[in-house]
């Protein structure tokens, strides 16, 4: 129970300043180019710091920088208030993301050791990426979400400083380790390519539901109805087989993108958005599930994971970028799917070449 509070308020307080930066930078006078540099640098800052620290956790322990990440995360977040400029709120953001990068593996890791159902840990990030981003389109306000941000990572530090000591193994994991790269090589390409394909449609989704005559604030509830659904649905699949959930994840999630299209008005909407709710639940606890079930080194293992989503919040937009025409919406999701589907495609031909 106590790693899956640190989950949520970890959680809650990532979402609720992912939320509104973009927005922060424009009225920053930030163009869009230096905005998708913002966005890009948080992400790089938290490929590097899952792969560094992912390694670091299994060598030196995971309680160790379970506390660091969550401790210099404090800071990290406290820190975005005070920007007051594009400059300094990339520099905010790139410590925010190196500092969010350095505990979750570890964190993971330890919930692995335990023997804890990562279907009902995982549950809590997702409820806590729901509750941050309700937060955030409460409270509107920047400074006030930089600092209920800052304050949500105490409330996991200290819950964290209450967890009971494991039984740790430590390992010796290489600087580069390739063999444990080739072992998981199929969860790894699944994975960055379906949320490759979702970063891509992240890109152009709140100007797509908009343009279907949503709100703003339905468009908070329809972000609501996705998470809300994951920590709801991952919390009752922890007993299907790893490689089904994944296959699962990866099929409903073709299905999903190639259905955004066939809304007519953003209520239709919230239909897609609950079953992308069950199919990104599915694929994340399958493929954590196949890293714990396949690997000594959960924590360089699941950080590698981790690794490749951050390094396809970069790669999705760019392919979106260079898409023609990236305003016409089809286009972008039928990219998506092909992308997905490319992942399904691939996992299953190596398994079947195994």
């Amino acid at each position: 129970m106590k790693t899956g509070f640190v989950n949520l308020f970890a959680s809650a307080a990532i979402a609720s300043s992912t939320m509104l930066v973009p927005t922060l930078a424009r009225d920053f006078g930030a163009s869009h180019q230096t905005i998708s540099l913002i966005v890009a640098a948080y992400n790089l800052a938290l490929f590097i710091a899952y792969y560094v620290f992912g390694r670091a956790s299994d060598v030196y322990g995971r309680k160790l920088f379970l506390k660091i990440g969550l401790f210099a995360s404090i800071a990290a977040f406290g820190l975005q208030t005070l920007s007051s400029n594009p400059g300094t709120l990339l520099a905010a953001r790139t410590f925010a993301g190196f500092a969010a990068g350095i505990f979750p593996a570890a964190l993971t890791a330890y919930v692995f050791e335990r023997r804890g159902d990562m279907g009902k840990f995982s549950s809590y990030g997702s409820l806590g990426w729901a509750l941050g981003a309700l937060v955030a389109g409460y409270l509107a306000y920047y400074q006030e979400v930089f600092i209920m941000g800052s304050l949500s990572f105490v409330v996991a530090f200290f819950t964290a400083l209450k967890l009971p000591e494991a039984s740790e193994k430590k390992i010796h994991v290489p600087l580069f380790p390739a063999k444990l790269i080739k072992r998981n090589i199929n969860v790894y390409i699944a994975f960055f390519l379906r949320y490759t394909g979702a970063n891509m449609a992240w890109t152009i989704l709140p100007l797509y539901m908009s343009n279907l005559g949503a709100p703003m604030s339905a468009i908070g509830i329809l972000y609501f109805l996705n998470t809300g659904t994951q920590a709801i649905v991952m919390r009752r699949i922890g007993r299907y087989k790893s490689q089904s959930l994944i296959n699962a994840g990866l099929l409903l999630s073709v299905l999903v993108f190639i259905s955004y299209p066939m809304a007519k008005n953003y209520m239709q909407v919230a239909p897609i958005q609950i079953l992308l709710g069950v199919a990104w639940s599915a694929l994340y606890v399958g493929c954590l599930k196949t890293l714990d079930e396949e690997n000594v080194e959960k924590a360089t293992s699941t950080g590698l994971l981790y690794a490749a989503g951050s390094l396809s919040a970069i790669v999705g937009p760019l392919l979106c970028g260079l898409l023609p025409e990236t305003d016409n919406y089809s286009m972008v999701m039928a990219g998506a799917a092909l992308v997905s589907l490319t992942g399904f495609a691939s996992d299953n031909l190596r398994r079947t070449a195994k």
